[in-house]
C-alpha cells in the first residue's frame, strides 16, 4: 500500500509538472506572437496607438527592464512559499497531520505527538502576536487610516504565512527528531528545489508576457 501511495504521488507530481511546462510553452509562444503582431500592426498602421516590441524603443525596453520587472514581490513570495512548503513536508509535519486524521491516528508515536502539540502551541503564539499587531485599534500593522486593506499587514500577508509555516515546520522537525543538525534543517528548508524551478520557469514566461502586453497596448 505504501509503495502504491508513493507511486501515485510520483505520478501526480509528474502530471503537475507537465501542465506547468505546457503553460510555460504557451506563454512563450504567446510572447513571440505578441512581438510579431506588434511589429506587423505598427508597420501596417503607423498611426495606431500601439508600440512595437521590435522597434528601437521596444528592444531597449525589453533588455533594460527584463530583470527589473521580474524582480517583483511575486517572485519573493514564490520563494518564501517554496521554503515554507519544504519545511512542513520534508520536516514531517504534513505527513504527521495526515496520519493524525486517518484511521491510524491513535498510533501516533509519543515523540511526534509531543512535537505536534508543541508546534501547535507555537502556531497559536504566532497567531496571537500577529493579531495583537493588527486587529486592535491603532495597531502597528494597520493602514494610516486604520484600515486592514490596504495596510502593512495586507502587503506582508504571504510572507507572514510563509514565515509561520516555516518556523512551525522546522520546530516540529527538530522536536520529532527528523532534523538533528543544522544541515538537516537547511536540507528541510530547501527541499522544494525540485518544484521551485518549474514554477519559476512558468513565472518568468507569464510575467514577461503580461508586462509586454502592458508595454504594447498601454501608452
Amino acid at each position: 500500500m505504501i509503495a502504491d501511495n508513493s507511486g501515485n504521488k510520483e505520478n501526480y507530481a509528474i502530471r503537475v509538472r507537465k501542465i506547468i511546462y505546457r503553460l510555460s510553452l504557451l506563454f512563450g509562444i504567446s510572447e513571440l506572437g505578441l512581438i510579431l503582431a506588434s511589429w506587423l500592426l505598427t508597420a501596417a498602421m503607423p498611426d495606431i496607438q500601439l508600440r512595437s516590441l521590435l522597434s528601437s524603443g521596444g528592444i531597449r525596453w525589453f533588455f533594460s527592464n527584463f530583470a527589473t520587472l521580474l524582480a517583483s514581490p511575486v517572485l519573493v513570495n514564490i520563494l518564501l512559499l517554496a521554503i515554507a512548503w519544504g519545511s512542513i513536508t520534508t520536516g514531517g509535519l504534513w505527513s504527521t497531520i495526515t496520519l493524525l486524521f486517518s484511521k491510524d491516528g491513535n498510533k501516533l508515536p509519543s515523540q511526534q505527538n509531543f512535537a505536534l502539540k508543541a508546534s501547535l502551541l507555537l502556531l497559536i503564539s504566532e497567531v496571537v502576536f500577529i493579531i495583537s499587531l493588527t486587529f486592535f485599534p491603532h495597531a502597528i500593522l494597520l493602514g494610516i487610516s486604520g484600515e486592514l486593506f490596504p495596510s502593512s499587514f495586507s502587503k506582508s500577508l504571504i510572507p507572514i504565512i510563509a514565515f509561520m509555516a516555516t518556523s512551525v515546520g522546522a520546530f516540529f522537525s527538530i522536536l520529532s527528531g527528523k532534523s538533528r543538525s543544522l544541515f538537516d534543517i537547511g536540507q528541510c528548508l530547501t527541499s522544494a528545489g525540485s518544484w521551485i524551478m518549474p514554477v519559476l520557469l512558468l513565472y518568468i514566461f507569464t510575467a514577461q508576457f503580461f508586462f509586454s502586453l502592458y508595454y504594447v497596448f498601454v501608452n
